[in-house]
């Protein structure tokens, strides 16, 4: 409709669908911008995890040789604090069995 052609209240009625529009409009284009930043900082957090993890199994590999599987997968499910500590105490680790003892402790 041409605007013109609107009455004071009409007008009024219009203006206010469109600031309710433009509202709901920047409320999905923050939601987005939100979602598509904690998605990245997600895939930041989890290639760190996943850098952390390969170092430390290279390590214990050049330390202890080769690493089961097993005992490879229980170092995969580690939290990021328990890597950290891991990749300390990987230092004194000196047997496959020693690594087994700390993972299952």
């Amino acid at each position: 409709a041409n605007r013109a052609n609107l009455s004071k209240e009409e007008l009024e009625a219009l203006e206010k669908r469109e600031m309710f529009i433009a509202d709901r409009i920047n409320e999905i284009v923050l939601a987005r911008r939100e979602g598509k930043e904690e998605g990245l900082i997600e895939g930041r957090v989890e290639g760190i995890e996943l850098g952390e993890i390969k170092l430390i199994l290279r390590q214990l590999r050049r330390s202890l040789g080769e690493i089961p599987p097993e005992i490879s997968s229980k170092i995969q499910q580690l939290s990021v604090e328990q890597l950290d500590i891991l990749g300390e105490e990987l230092l004194d680790l000196k047997t496959i069995e020693e690594l087994e003892t700390w993972l299952d402790n």
